[in-house]
């Protein structure tokens, strides 16, 4: 049996454990921690100071862990709510505006009506593919948005909700029109462009023995006996699910982050997300273990040799940059009648981050022939520029823009002394009444 080499895994736990902490002694809150775990991944990697190879495990892992951020993702979207919107919603432009569902399809569109003409400019000077380009600018780095989004306390308010249904539809929709394109390209008109339609299917089919399974009151007496202590058997059955998706999206030789979202969309159907104890730990898994490894990969793997091409297409890369960020702000600026032009135009920016969906989407591009290698080198680094731009700004225009909210604690019993501890710690505003 081969030996395994462990130092890999410490190194990058040893920058996923630090860079937190350092951040928050600092007091540098507006550096998200996940572009700097890129950064002192390209450090540590092969074309800096080489203190760490690339390996199969730790490939494996990292592309777990994006998977794994993609299923959190789909989890964190409240699909009862978002029906519920739905089936009470009034037409009118008013009540369009206000629903998250519908004001994230509008940005997504608008993004992709706003792509093409911006595509056919750039074809005025450069050479390109403009529906390929048109498919792959609304590509939202949810990678970089969800995490930022869950630091920064709105991922589960209404703007957060917003911004994440919008991240997920051109994610989700960005694979579907590639992957149509794609076969189109390598088969013409052919059946086998619908196979993807089968994840759907099993989308339905786990749903309805979902919902079978839940009324069953002895099934519900054994999973509440079995969830604790060694058994876990909510965590398993998640952890079971993302993977059967993730095999069904291979099997179809699909992307496979479709079958990941779809597993965590199909689970958050079933659990209460304010109370629900399976969230707390898939968090922990997910934030604490797998998403730390890929961030920091993301910097580790990255081919630095294909950006000595840039010479070629620095101006493309620039025409690029300013692309992700006009097609993706000015839609987002639709939610200016809920939150504000200061915040709508935050998001957008937040919005216009671009990583593994966009990259990945520009390999394909290049397996297909339908981009250069200098192209692909363009894509490449203006969305690492994207990455670094767009969290930052976003911080910058959204810190003087939260709600301050005072918190009561009544009583000076020591649990409230002990909430007092942490409210201060984390600059909260509160509030303690002893009568």
């Amino acid at each position: 049996m081969e030996e395994l080499n462990y130092y890999p895994l410490l190194l990058i736990f040893a920058i996923a454990w630090g860079v937190p902490l350092v951040l928050s002694w600092l007091e540098i809150g507006k550096v998200p921690s996940v572009i700097v775990e890129i950064i002192l991944g390209v450090i540590i990697g092969p074309y800096v100071l080489d203190l760490i190879e690339e390996t199969p495990y730790m490939d494996f892992l990292a592309q777990t862990g994006f998977l794994f951020l993609i299923f959190l993702a789909g989890l964190e979207i409240d699909v009862n709510k978002i029906i519920a919107s739905l089936s009470s919603l009034k037409i009118s432009l008013k009540h369009i505006l206000t629903n998250t569902f519908l004001l994230s399809l509008i940005i997504y569109l608008g993004t992709l009506a706003l792509s093409y003409p911006f595509m056919w400019l750039v074809s005025r000077f450069y050479e390109v593919n403009i529906i390929y380009y048109t498919l792959l600018l609304p590509t939202v780095g949810i990678g970089i948005t969800v995490p930022i989004l869950k630091a920064s306390g709105q991922i589960k308010r209404k703007f957060g909700q917003i911004l994440l249904m919008q991240g997920s539809i051109a994610t989700v929709m960005s694979i579907l029109l590639i992957t149509i394109f794609a076969g189109y390209l390598k088969n013409g008109l052919d059946l086998d462009l619908l196979l993807f339609n089968i994840i759907f299917i099993a989308f339905l089919a786990f749903y309805a023995i979902g919902r079978k399974l839940n009324r069953q009151r002895t099934f519900q007496k054994v999973i509440y006996k079995l969830e604790h202590a060694a058994n876990q058997i909510k965590v398993r059955g998640a952890i079971g699910l993302f993977l059967a998706f993730v095999v069904i999206a291979a099997v179809l030789e699909t992307e496979l982050i479709l079958g990941a979202f779809f597993a965590g969309l199909l689970l958050s159907l079933f659990i209460t997300k304010d109370r629900s104890a399976l969230l707390f730990k898939l968090d922990g898994m997910g934030y604490g273990f797998f998403i730390p490894i890929f961030f920091i990969n993301v910097g580790v793997n990255l081919d630095v040799s294909s950006l000595y091409q840039i010479g070629e297409s620095l101006g493309l890369i620039g025409l690029l940059l300013v692309g992700f960020f006009i097609t993706q702000t000015i839609p987002a600026l639709s939610m200016t009648r809920l939150f504000g032009f200061k915040k709508a135009g935050a998001g957008g920016i937040l919005l216009s981050s671009r990583l593994g969906e966009t990259v990945a989407g520009a390999q394909i591009g290049l397996s297909l022939g339908v981009l250069s290698q200098s192209e692909n080198a363009a894509i490449v680094t203006a969305c690492i520029l994207t990455c670094l731009i767009a969290p930052f700004t976003y911080s910058l225009l959204s810190k003087n823009d939260e709600e301050h909210k005072t918190i009561i604690l009544f009583g000076g019993s020591r649990a409230s002394l002990i909430l007092a501890e942490r409210f201060k710690m984390h600059g909260l505003s509160f509030m303690t009444y002893l009568q």
